[in-house]
């Protein structure tokens, strides 16, 4: 028997009041005609009833499955059945269940009774609590006890999240925000240094990742950040390269958290120590880890510390009650202790002009703070306009006093905008619109701040069709307009639009709706005036350096798709390679959630050109992964080397499909910005000689070795037209000055002091051999040549160098920097050395005069003294053809020899075929 939805001619203004008459429905008829009927033995069965009843029974079901929008919408309507008088009667024949007694007044829900007013969330088996379902047992009339049962569903009552990736926590209906946390790092009492400075770190962790967003304001460069458990065992340490530094930022990612890190975190049983360089031994800065909810959607912040550096304090500021009122939250850390004693004082501060000097702009006395332990709270009753503006524009500051008898402690900083490594983007796409579009468009939004309170954005469109009359930014309501971006803009001939400008002058309150995520942005067309594209501005995590959302995404739409497909999702994605040539991707889809599950796929597909469709045997397909939700990441390796040149050609494209839309629904070309693996791959159109190599834009011959110009300590050799390459080999010095390493090179040199060097000639004779020539002094420095430089009158500069460059033939001179010594006492051979070398007798020897046999390390790898292996090339894979070997320090590599009458085949690594084939001519 199949069941159809009854249509129904009832307006959307009449829907609450026939919501309740079809509930009620539902209750006088579940019992399909009337009492059940009892049988000769006492057991109650099912009571037969007219069709009529059956056919308005379903009937009021589907009505309410209509206003209800609950897709297993018989979960809720089974114990609805139960709770009038009635009694359970949806029991297979000669059921055994007792009777049930009902209370007097009140409601039955189920075999459960409950009293007037209450509200709970309805338990079906064995499905188990629904969350996102309140029933409440409410009166019929005032002259009546017994109540009725209404049930509504709350989950499109939820508020909005700022965040991109809500979570929703065991037992909540409602998506949160993830786990935050803060830590307030200064140096101990012990080694306070003016140098030494203080930081807060944010930590935002999204499933088993850590993200951490450092702010560090000191005079020393960081080094590593370290993690300790409550009981200083070490849990995690995390090199700070250059590349996580920007200014007083620094970007960090720690993956794979295991569940007992994660559990420590939130009860708040870690700590982090940032260390910096020239502190080996010492202490670095250090604080604890505590929870911080909501934290990203504070929008300014300050960072305090005492004039000695033993205290610091976090103080963030938000606006409530539509900006009315000025909410100030302040963690304390230092060694002032607070009590019921301490007598606490918060000053803001506006900051001297030309004009004026320094005013106090607002005091708050001890009376207006709310102390909890460490944390300090307070609130501003309707500030100023032109103090809101003053604080987003930077010119406060905020001092806070602690008085506690004879102990006084003054903390100051400056109020500016929060800088954390989020990032506040947005996807575009036609089903946010207020009326869903379904155009095949999409774009993507990226907002950035100064701290002088400007804001620069970027905006990307994709796959336009129909003409942009106006780019706007919104509030939540839809209706307030906050922003006009753009008015009408063109798009090029593949329907795409790069939109960049600054927000010269947001207010207080826009800033602060843009990091709670109640700005939108809305993209009008000739065709849909209303919006063709919408989409809510929130903050993405930082990712890590493969993949950072302030880089342009590559935006996938359906309009790109061959044959064009009309679709309101849209899809962004971000792609790097890194050294190894792995491909590294992460994908943001939107609009393609509909209500049910929906396996999609994400493949490249190549090789084709822009509108071409792409051929569709295996070779030309690579599978990135299946999925269900909107984001996606992962790397790729051993791409295929005829793939990968495509790929960094831009002739492969991104298409995405999913089971409701197997031929695909959003498509893209790829386009990647690396140049680190493009040297590696053939050029296209070049004759080539029999074994020679293409590296780049150079050709060499076979058995020819370079040295590559991006990585100057790997060293190539042409093999059969074969690059293979491997760490250069740095020869053992006897130097009679101490050895030295220079930027270009990546082996330590030998250094002369300059009169052993350079050569004189007499005027008009000058000499023919190459070098560097001084005309003034008549002098030539041979190519290549090393020398301390000789300046009157202090004599020889041992702590710079100079070289004779072979290319140019300058000289370049720089500063001196010391190679890396592996012996237990260097020593100076002479006060004016700026370089320490080994002792002959220790260089040679250690051990009681046992020479060491020292190991090997080949990209990464450590082999043993005597171990041999075969090779893995990134971009080829594994070499079959080819064996290296481990002596005392040197990779040795040879090609296997072939058997008598056989020769070598020019196809070696990764071939599937054997090293050697017959002989041309045999």
């Amino acid at each position: 028997m199949s069941l159809s939805p009854m249509h129904s001619s009832r307006t959307e203004e009449a829907a609450p009041q026939k919501l309740s008459d079809d509930i009620r429905i539902l209750q006088n008829k579940c019992v399909l005609g009337g009492r059940p009927k009892t049988g000769k033995s006492g057991h109650r069965t099912m009571a037969t009833g007219s069709m009529s009843s059956i056919a308005s029974v379903f009937s009021a079901m589907n009505r309410v499955k209509k206003y209800l929008r609950i897709e297993m919408w018989f979960l809720i309507l089974f114990p609805l059945c139960t709770a009038s008088n009635s009694r359970l009667i949806f029991r297979p024949r000669g059921s055994e269940y007792r009777a049930i007694n009902p209370k007097p007044g009140g409601c039955n829900f189920g075999i459960q009774h409950k009293v007037i007013d209450e509200s709970w969330h309805p338990d079906v088996a064995p499905f188990g609590v629904l969350f996102c379902v309140i029933c409440t047992c409410s009166k019929i009339s005032n002259n009546s006890e017994k109540g009725k049962v209404t049930c509504r569903n709350i989950r499109n009552r939820c508020p909005t999240t700022s965040c991109a990736r809500p979570k929703v926590e065991e037992g909540h209906c409602c998506p949160s925000c993830p786990d935050e946390f803060i830590s307030l790092l200064r140096a101990p009492a012990s080694s306070v240094s003016r140098q030494n400075g203080v930081g807060r770190v944010h930590f935002t962790l999204v499933r088993n990742t850590l993200h951490i967003s450092i702010r560090y304001e000191g005079s020393r460069k960081l080094r590593m950040a370290s993690f300790k458990d409550s009981k200083g065992s070490p849990l995690k340490e995390i090199n700070i390269p250059k590349r996580s530094i920007n200014g007083s930022q620094v970007c960090l990612v720690w993956n794979q958290l295991s569940k007992k890190n994660i559990e420590s975190f939130k009860q708040g049983q870690v700590s982090m120590e940032l260390k910096l360089k020239r502190q080996q031994n010492a202490v670095g800065l250090t604080g604890d880890i505590i929870k911080y909810d909501s934290y990203s959607q504070e929008s300014f912040e300050a960072l305090l510390s005492s004039d000695d550096e033993t205290s610091n304090a976090l103080a963030s500021f938000n606006l409530a009650k539509g900006g009315k009122i000025l909410r100030m939250n302040l963690r304390y850390d230092g060694s002032h202790s607070l009590g019921s004693e301490t007598q606490i004082t918060i000053k803001l501060t506006r900051n001297p002009t030309n004009n004026r000097g320094a005013r106090d702009v607002k005091a708050i006395g001890p009376s207006q703070i709310k102390q909890e332990n460490s944390n300090l709270k307070t609130a501003w009753q309707n500030p100023p306009e032109h103090v809101l503006k003053w604080m987003s524009r930077g010119y406060l500051n905020i001092t806070v006093i602690l008085n506690t008898g004879d102990q006084k402690t003054k903390l100051t900083g400056q109020i500016s905008i929060k800088r954390t490594c989020n990032t506040i983007v947005s996807q575009l796409s036609g089903r946010e619109a207020p009326r869903p579009t379904m155009t095949g468009a999409s774009g993507y939004a990226s907002f950035d701040f100064f701290n002088n309170g400007q804001i620069r954005y970027q905006i990307l469109l994709s796959g336009m069709v129909n003409p942009v009359t106006e780019i706007n930014l919104q509030a939540t309501n839809r209706k307030q307009k906050v922003k006009r971006l753009s008015r009408s803009v063109s798009f090029d001939e593949h329907g795409r639009i790069k939109l960049t400008g600054v927000w010269l002058r947001p207010s207080f309150q826009e800033i602060c709706w843009l990091f709670s995520g109640n700005i939108f942005i809305n993209v009008s067309t000739q065709a849909n005036r209303g919006g063709e594209m919408y989409g809510q501005l929130k903050q993405f995590p930082f990712r890590g350096h493969h993949l950072s959302y302030h880089d342009p995404p590559t935006l996938l739409s359906g309009n790109e798709v061959v044959p064009r497909i009309q679709t309101g999702a849209a899809g962004q994605a971000w792609f790097s390679l890194d050294k190894s040539c792995a491909l590294h991707y992460h994908l943001i889809l939107s609009g393609m959630d509909r209500g049910r599950k929906n396996m999609r796929t994400a493949e490249l597909l190549g090789f084709a050109d822009y509108g071409e469709v792409p051929q569709s045997y295996d070779e030309r397909v690579h599978l990135l992964r299946s999925f269900e939700g909107e984001t996606i990441s992962g790397s790729a390796r051993n791409i295929e080397p005829e793939f990968l040149g495509n790929l960094i050609r831009g002739l492969v494209y991104l298409q995405v499909r999913s089971e409701e839309v197997p031929q695909g629904e959003l498509r893209s070309q790829v386009f990647l910005n690396e140049d680190s693996c493009s040297k590696r791959l053939p050029p296209r159109g070049r004759n080539e000689l029999p074994g020679s190599c293409h590296f780049g834009d150079k050709i060499y011959s076979d058995g020819e070795k370079w040295v590559s110009e991006d990585d100057k300590c790997t060293s190539c050799t042409c093999e059969d037209s074969e690059i293979v390459c491997a760490p250069l080999k740095c020869q053992r010095l006897n130097c009679t000055e101490a050895p030295i390493m220079l930027p270009h090179l990546c082996c330590p040199v030998c250094p002369a002091i300059e009169e052993k060097v350079v050569r004189y000639y007499e005027k008009r004779q000058r000499p023919s051999l190459k070098g560097c020539y001084v005309k003034r002094d008549r002098k030539v420095y041979p190519v290549g040549a090393v020398w301390y430089p000789y300046v009157q009158p202090f004599g020889y500069m041992r702590c710079h160098a100079c070289t004779c460059l072979k290319k140019s033939e300058e000289i370049s001179c720089t500063q001196v920097k010391c190679p890396e010594l592996r012996c237990k006492n260097p020593i100076k051979m002479r006060m004016s050395d700026c370089c320490m070398r080994c002792p002959d007798d220790e260089d040679s020897k250690s051990n009681g005069g046992k020479k060491v046999r020292k190991g090997c390390t080949l990209r990464g790898s450590n082999y043993r003294h005597g171990q041999t292996w075969r090779p893995y090339f990134p971009i080829f894979g594994s070499s079959r053809c080819i064996t290296c070997r481990c002596q005392n320090g040197r990779t040795h590599c040879s090609r296997d020899p072939c058997p008598k009458g056989q020769c070598r085949s020019t196809l070696l690594i990764g071939a599937s075929t054997s090293c050697c084939q017959a002989c041309p001519g045999s």
